[in-house]
């Protein structure tokens, strides 16, 4: 049997469909004609996973690490309830606000993004200092003559949503004014995008460790009425579950229980202004009892001006770490 004889031809032919199939990319003229043959899976390139960096409110590494924290006004209000996002921050400050045990909540974002806030509420004085010493973003609905002066005034950056309202911040139909203000990321983006503030996050020095349970110990109950809290642990997860006004407290989003890794009852004063508002001792120090892994580690608080960092201290004087996850801080007042 007699071959063809092979010409220049065959062998670029040949040539080629060796290289295509070793995973590579070819041109060739042949009679003539330029020939590309490619191999469209080389061609191809991987988007680079972004670097996780440890975050600073939380210590657990995402994405947005290094990014600055929002600190969004919740409103507390049975009328505002479930919650949309409040599961997903990484840490929460709740206080008392009215002589009448009303609370407010402040939720601090960075490593996740919820699809949306709200109900956003009113900026108080007692809750600036904590934005200050958490160098975020501030996102709320109105606020107290006092607090938006201070705002306006350049306090901090800010997002106040009475001024944006139908555009960054819009209104749901499905719940009763105040309590039917929202927003999301996308929205927020283009604002902070538009004013020009920093999205880096500041260095905050909070410790972190991995928990492991060492005990049973529950949170006592807060706050009362419609605005009890109480927090129970479970020992197989090593995480406390959020209970309030005699029912689980859920986010709208996902339907989960609210969840945290640590929980801290602040002790401090309040001082009554007037039937709306309690002004707050947010600055100085005081006693306090962070409950994590099941147990109790009684100390003090301290936090010497409105930028400094809070920090919690065991009764020796040392820095208390705090298990890396969500942390709720409950501020009790007498």
């Amino acid at each position: 049997m007699r071959f063809p004889q092979l010409t220049k031809k065959h062998y670029i032919i040949i040539a080629v469909v060796a290289i295509v199939a070793l995973g590579g990319f070819a041109i060739a003229k042949i009679g003539g004609n330029e020939i590309a043959i490619a191999n469209p899976a080389s061609a191809v390139k991987e988007t680079p996973k972004p670097k996780l960096q440890e975050g600073t409110l939380s210590g657990k590494e995402c994405e947005n690490g290094s990014k600055r924290p929002l600190a969004v006004m919740y409103a507390s209000d049975p009328e505002a309830r479930p919650l949309s996002g409040i599961g997903s921050a990484d840490m929460v400050i709740e206080m008392p606000v009215t002589e009448g045990g009303v609370t407010r909540m402040m939720a601090l974002f960075q490593c996740e993004e919820p699809a949306e806030y709200g109900s956003i509420r009113s900026a108080r004085m007692d809750f600036i200092p904590f934005v200050l010493g958490f160098d975020a973003l501030y996102l709320h609905w109105g606020g107290e003559y006092e607090a938006l002066a201070k705002l306006d005034a350049g306090a901090t950056n800010n997002i106040d949503c009475l001024k944006f309202d139908g555009t960054t911040c819009r209104r749901k139909s499905n719940r009763p004014r105040p309590h039917n203000g929202f927003s999301t990321p996308t929205l927020l983006a283009e604002k902070i995008a538009q004013f020009k503030y920093s999205t880096v996050a500041k260095e905050l020095g909070y410790k972190f460790e991995e928990g492991e349970s060492e005990g049973i110990l529950t949170s006592p109950t807060l706050y009362a009425g419609d605005f009890a809290v109480r927090w129970t642990y479970d020992p197989a997860t090593n995480r406390y579950s959020r209970f309030r006004g005699g029912t689980v407290e859920r986010d709208t989003l996902d339907n989960l229980q609210v969840q945290a890794d640590n929980v801290i009852v602040m002790k401090t004063t309040s001082q009554y202004l007037s039937i709306l508002y309690n002004r707050v001792k947010t600055t100085g120090s005081g006693t306090m009892t962070l409950y994590k892994n099941g147990t109790a580690v009684s100390g003090t608080w301290e936090k010497s001006t409105d930028a400094a960092r809070l920090v919690f201290k065991d009764a020796q004087g040392k820095e208390l770490k705090l298990n890396i996850g969500t942390t709720w801080i409950e501020i009790a007042t007498q």
